[in-house]
Parts: C-alpha cells; sequence; structure tokens
C-alpha cells in the first residue's frame, strides 16, 4: 500500500473513531486492512487514490459489488462523489482537512 496514506487513515480513524486498523501488506489492489470494531475483527480490501474523481466511480462500484468488505481510502474526495458513496453507503476514508 502507499504507506504514507494508510499511516494518515489509521491514525486519523482512530483519533476521531476509536477504531483500531492493522494494514496487513497483502491482498488484491492496494492491500488489507484489518479492523477492530466493536470487539469484532473485519477485514477489508483496499484501495487507495491519491485523489478520487467522478471518471473511477465506475470501475470502484464493480469493486464494491465484487468484494464484500471493500473499502476506498483517499487524499481528496469530490464532494459529490463523497455524498454519493455516502448515500449508497459505501466504506470510504477520506481525510482532506475540512476548511475552516
Amino acid at each position: 500500500m502507499e504507506q504514507k496514506i494508510v499511516n494518515i487513515a489509521i491514525r486519523n480513524l482512530h483519533q476521531f473513531t476509536g477504531i483500531n486498523a492493522f494494514d496487513q501488506n497483502k491482498g488484491p489492489f492496494d492491500g488489507v486492512l484489518e479492523m477492530v470494531i466493536n470487539g469484532q475483527k473485519q477485514t477489508f480490501t483496499v484501495e487507495i487514490k491519491r485523489e478520487f474523481r467522478t471518471h473511477q466511480l465506475q470501475q470502484i462500484e464493480q469493486y464494491f459489488n465484487d468484494y464484500e468488505n471493500f473499502l476506498l481510502v483517499a487524499n481528496h474526495i469530490v464532494p459529490k462523489i463523497k455524498e454519493e458513496l455516502r448515500q449508497k453507503h459505501r466504506t470510504h476514508l477520506d481525510f482532506e482537512r475540512p476548511q475552516n
């Protein structure tokens, strides 16, 4: 996995939610993250994007359909796509800093 992006995502996930995640550095795509959520271990197949844009949505949708626990991790997801992912209950992490 792109280690810097993964490390930031793991740190932010824990800081804002208390969820612990562990990079397994294996698997398809960019790797696998294991998370402990409510005391239960869950494993996610991960795709990492520096910036996720509209033209990538169709391929990512296919991944969500093909993999039971798929997770999109990105530095930035454009707002329109972020809202679409939320509405479809698609697991994703982005960590662009909110603007004041």
